[in-house]
């Protein structure tokens, strides 16, 4: 959305950190199939006090590129890792810090015989809070994003090494302050600002 989303947006929401105290727990998952698909992800979460934290990392890999029905050399491979902290000392108050980074390979064999590349990097970061005064709650956020696209060609399944190909760049810094209000039963308020 946006004239400004260079090839679309995509909002990720992970999920919350451990919500119980002092626990830790971690998961794992590991998935392969046709066309040399190898997936794996991790992830670990942790709670002690007001302080919540949760930390995932995934690797994922098949022999094919989205879109593409011609499947010869084809490849799409994405390492990513996300962390998120959170502070919530009562009901009425809390803050939250949350990382995104990933790295998005594709190739594919375009027409004419030449392979295509696209190389995807990504760095997303965002601060954000909310407080509760009797009826009132207000949500100020933060968020920088960083995308680095690069395209390319070669006749082998391999960049050429120097080509430094098409490079898009975009750059966003996003400020909000949401705020919302229950007046009564059977009225509420919600409004706010983005920058």
């Amino acid at each position: 959305y946006g004239t400004e989303a260079m090839g679309g947006v995509v909002n990720i929401i992970t999920r919350p950190p451990a919500p119980n105290e002092g626990m830790l727990s971690g998961s794992a998952t590991a998935t392969a199939g046709m066309q040399g698909r190898l997936d794996g992800s991790a992830r670990v979460a942790l709670a002690r006090g007001a302080w919540s934290a949760a930390g995932d990392v995934g690797r994922r890999g098949v022999q094919s590129a989205p879109g593409v029905g011609a499947n010869d050399g084809a490849l799409a491979a994405r390492v990513d890792g996300a962390l998120k902290l959170r502070w919530s000392p009562d009901s009425a108050r809390a803050a939250e810090l949350s990382l995104l980074a990933l790295d998005e390979r594709q190739r594919w064999r375009s027409t004419g015989g030449l392979y295509s590349f696209s190389d995807d990097q990504q760095l997303n970061a965002r601060i954000g809070g909310s407080w509760r005064i009797g009826r009132h709650r207000f949500a100020p956020g933060l968020s920088l994003s960083h995308q680095d696209h690069l395209a390319r060609a070669s006749a082998f399944t391999l960049p050429i090494a120097g080509d430094t190909g098409q490079r898009q760049i975009q750059r966003i810094v996003q400020g909000e302050l949401i705020y919302a209000a229950a007046l009564s039963p059977r009225v509420a308020v919600d409004g706010g600002v983005q920058v």
